[in-house]
């Protein structure tokens, strides 16, 4: 999965991005975040297998300088995620003989490609003029879900699964490492964010890492 996420570093020139100036308190700017979408898994039944599939996020931010060290940021983005999930060694009711007991098993795979909208709230401390450390939670709310989930079942059916309806509200901590691009407006920020609250699949958390890229509009 590392492998991955070696393109990542390739895409600065792809995005837009902010940069705290000694001499203003407010500071407003764009941003992209390609990112490897994962899940975690706790399930005790049966064999599950996750493969991470590339996804980004996008928009706007602002911060605010509260001290010569700290500030808070927050913003607007938009995120589409993507991640395939396996679940083997099902049992169902169609999977048991009443005179033998288990004779078939069962599997369900999950392709997850659904959109959300983000609302951070970060605090951000510069550690030296050119390097900082963020820390926050990020709401989220999923919408547009074009997820497709299908059950094969040991006797040979096939049952498709119908997408979750409505927006869906979500909590994700967040934590990341900025860099000040020398004689520049870039910021590279490598970023890691873990959603509290299962979505879709039971037992599940997502999460995602990637590279953000910001770059100062104005102030």
């Amino acid at each position: 999965m590392n492998k991955l996420l070696l393109p990542l570093l390739f895409l600065p020139l792809l995005s837009f991005s902010q940069e705290t100036t000694d001499d203003s308190k407010f500071n407003f700017g764009a941003y992209v975040l390609p990112e490897m979408n994962g899940l975690t898994t706790t399930s005790q039944v049966g064999t599950e297998t996750v493969r991470s599939k590339l996804g980004f996020s996008a928009g706007f931010n602002g911060e605010f300088r509260l001290t010569q060290k700290v500030s808070l940021r927050t913003g607007l983005g938009y995120g589409l995620k993507n991640y395939h999930h396996l679940h083997e060694g099902l049992i169902f009711s169609s999977d048991i003989n009443p005179q033998t007991g288990i004779t078939t098993e069962s599997r369900m795979e999950s392709d997850m490609t659904y959109s959300e909208l983000q609302l951070p709230l970060l605090f951000q401390y510069n550690i030296k003029p050119n390097v900082f450390f963020t820390v926050g939670m990020e709401l989220n709310a999923s919408f547009a879900d074009n997820s497709e989930r299908t059950i094969y079942y040991g006797n040979g059916e096939i049952e498709k699964l119908k997408n979750p309806t409505g927006t869906t509200l979500n909590y994700a901590p967040m934590i990341s490492i900025g860099f000040n691009v020398p004689n520049s407006s870039f910021i590279i920020e490598p970023v890691f964010k873990y959603y509290i609250k299962e979505y879709v699949i039971p037992m599940s958390n997502h999460y995602n890492y990637g590279l953000k890229i910001t770059y100062n509009i104005g102030h």
